[in-house]
């Protein structure tokens, strides 16, 4: 099992590593600092969103789960959120906006199709 790091610290760090490759990133919804799930709302061109949830495989290791099946118009992704929160009142929205959609993450991400 690899360790788990603080959300708190997890979401300031990649807001800090979005701004580095030129990207904005904000926190939407804060959530339990120590072990909430988070939410990733990626914003491209056109107001179109995708929207990815923090997981773990067996291992521990984190991944993310595309929810949104690739970019979707913003009212959906908000809806995805949405029922997102009365699953788990303790998620974290982080909203990045990239001019490529690019969510900056090291981990895979999982489609929805592969589910």
């Amino acid at each position: 099992m690899q360790p788990r790091v603080r959300t708190e610290i997890f979401i300031n760090g990649h807001i800090r590593q979005c701004q580095a490759k030129g990207a904005f990133a904000t926190v939407a919804r804060m959530g339990d600092d120590d072990a909430g799930l988070v939410l990733l709302r990626i914003y491209g061109p056109g107001r179109q969103a995708r929207l990815l949830l923090e997981g773990r495989n067996l291992d521990g290791a984190r991944q993310w789960r595309d929810l949104s099946d690739g970019m979707q118009p913003e009212a959906d992704i908000e809806a995805l959120i949405a029922r997102q929160i009365r699953f788990d009142p303790d998620l974290w929205v982080l909203d990045i906006e990239d001019r490529d959609g690019n969510p900056h993450l090291a981990e895979p991400i999982i489609a929805k199709d592969a589910l």
